[in-house]
């Protein structure tokens, strides 16, 4: 599992601000009280300069630099008992002018011995969660949020089981996409509009993001129109490195396959994300509204056997759901 290295650097700019503001406040704070309480000002220069005598101390060569520098510590010690003393004598607590940095584990730089801190990586994920509540257009969702009573348990036509029987198993097949291991193999999702396939898939995007999965939810039409600004845009470095971010990431989820602007360009490169996903064993859900026969039609043969040879097909059943819900509300 890997970064997004775009909203890495962005949770990375929103820790130095925040710690930036940390500081900014601690001396803010500080200004206040040492003007209040000049003695204050007076310990805190005390302290500052009692640094660079136990740096001279301790570069010492004489024989009692060890008891310079222990001196000097028992000094420090006295000052931030009176500074202490004289906070709380005023209702402040004894800590209140620590220079403390935001999180202890790491010292607002993000990262500890074993990798990124638990600070870092909660920013990260919450830029995950922002972006991909505006590329889906649904706050986090998860597979508890999923009414099965808004699905039919009766059979239409043919079919071997219900509209409800069928998203129970679909769901099952999507934790066994995702479990706690990560994500293996490939997902696609065919189906009339309003059937859930979206929801699912939000489903399935938010559970990764909070195992530090990295996701892009991407419509078929608006990552394709990418690769066409970055052939024919040369300068378009944004459509460049948006391409490269759905080829590298974890997760890429591809929707509504099948109404982007179609041409023998857009085709071909639909086939080398694919491929080239499959080759390096980065899983993929790919979601359409169209039959299967249409798709046959529509693409290549080197395309859809990928598609119906590499993924494990979803077909979601039933009514509108989203009709019902308007009816119902």
């Amino acid at each position: 599992m890997g970064f997004d290295g775009k909203l890495l650097a962005r949770a990375s700019e929103t820790l130095e601000q925040r710690a930036a503001m940390h500081e900014r406040e601690l001396d803010t704070r500080a200004q206040i009280l040492e003007a209040r309480f000049p003695r204050l000002r007076e310990i805190d220069t005390e302290l500052r300069r009692s640094v660079i005598r136990a740096i001279n101390a301790a570069l010492s060569s004489g024989a009692n630099a060890g008891d310079l520098v222990r001196e000097q510590q028992l000094q420090n010690q006295s000052l931030r008992q009176e500074r202490a003393a004289i906070l709380e004598e005023h209702g402040y607590p004894p800590s209140y002018l620590d220079r403390e940095p935001m999180c202890p584990y790491c010292s607002d730089t993000g990262y500890v011995a074993e990798g990124m801190c638990t600070c870092l990586r909660t920013i990260y994920r919450d830029a995950q969660v922002q972006e991909l509540t505006y590329t889906i257009g649904m706050p986090p969702t998860y597979f508890q949020d999923i009414n099965l009573l808004l699905f039919s348990d009766e059979r239409a036509g043919t079919s071997r089981i219900s509209a409800r029987e069928n998203m129970r198993y679909i769901i099952h097949v999507c934790r066994s996409f995702l479990d706690k291991q990560g994500v293996r193999g490939n997902l696609f999702f065919s189906g009339p509009p309003g059937t859930g396939k979206t929801f699912v898939a939000a489903c399935l995007a938010y559970q990764a993001v909070s195992q530090d999965i990295s996701v892009i939810y991407e419509s078929a039409g608006r990552l394709l129109s990418k690769y066409e600004d970055a052939r024919f845009h040369r300068e378009d470095d944004t459509a460049k490195s948006d391409i490269l971010r759905c080829e590298s990431c974890d997760l890429l989820i591809l929707d509504d396959l099948g109404t982007e602007m179609q041409s023998q360009f857009t085709v071909s490169c639909l086939y080398n994300l694919v491929n080239t996903r499959l080759i390096s064993e980065k899983s993929m859900i790919i979601s359409t509204n169209i039959r299967k026969e249409e798709l046959l039609a529509k693409y290549t043969d080197r395309i859809t056997s990928r598609l119906f040879g590499e993924f494990e097909i979803c077909v979601f059943a039933g009514k509108d759901i989203r009709s019902q819900k308007l009816m119902r509300g």
